[in-house]
């Protein structure tokens, strides 16, 4: 729709849905009213508002290094299965299990559990690196482990936080330990 518009009017020339109230601002490369949601009147505004340098200090003030890039705070467990020593190990529990919950039966989301738990093995065999990880045996023993689906795994006593807690009462209980 060329020239003047009444102000009730968006751009197609339909009704504007908030009562004919219009509300405007200047684009910010060259001063253009345009609506309230836009930043800029046309791509070629945006584009020559957009410079590398902004782009640079604006990252440097929000922080240049991410929340999960930190130097070497990623916790163990978490870089352990993350390799291939660990979806190899993954794969084989499932194939054993054929593919199912060994509690309910079910197919879907499908979790390798290991029996004695994970933390446990960390802890007793004293891992501190993955190459200590790659060596250890019963971590990577297909024996202690099952295909658990998700809802099962949550109710047994080495999810998550559980296996920590279950682990550290054992040791106060046999007498000693890290924890006394």
């Amino acid at each position: 729709m060329k020239g003047k518009r009444s102000s009730n009017l968006d751009q197609t020339g339909r009704p504007c849905w908030k009562k004919g109230i219009i509300e405007w601002k200047n684009c910010k490369s060259c001063e253009i009213k345009i609506r309230k949601w836009r930043k800029y009147c046309s791509p070629e505004c945006y584009m020559k508002n957009k410079s590398v340098s902004n782009n640079l200090k604006n990252y440097a003030q929000k922080g240049s290094v991410p929340w999960n890039k930190d130097t070497g705070k990623t916790d163990l467990h978490i870089r352990i299965r993350k390799t291939e020593f660990y979806r190899n190990w993954r794969r084989k529990v499932h194939k054993i299990c054929e593919f199912k919950c060994v509690r309910c039966g079910s197919n879907q989301n499908l979790i390798a559990d290991h029996i004695k738990s994970f933390y446990q093995i960390i802890e007793e065999n004293n891992i501190s690196s993955l190459k200590d990880a790659e060596n250890t045996d019963s971590l990577w023993d297909v024996s202690n482990g099952r295909s658990l689906c998700n809802k099962c795994h949550r109710e047994t006593d080495n999810y998550g936080y559980k296996a920590v807690i279950l682990y550290k009462n054992q040791i106060q209980q046999q007498g000693g330990g890290k924890w006394q």
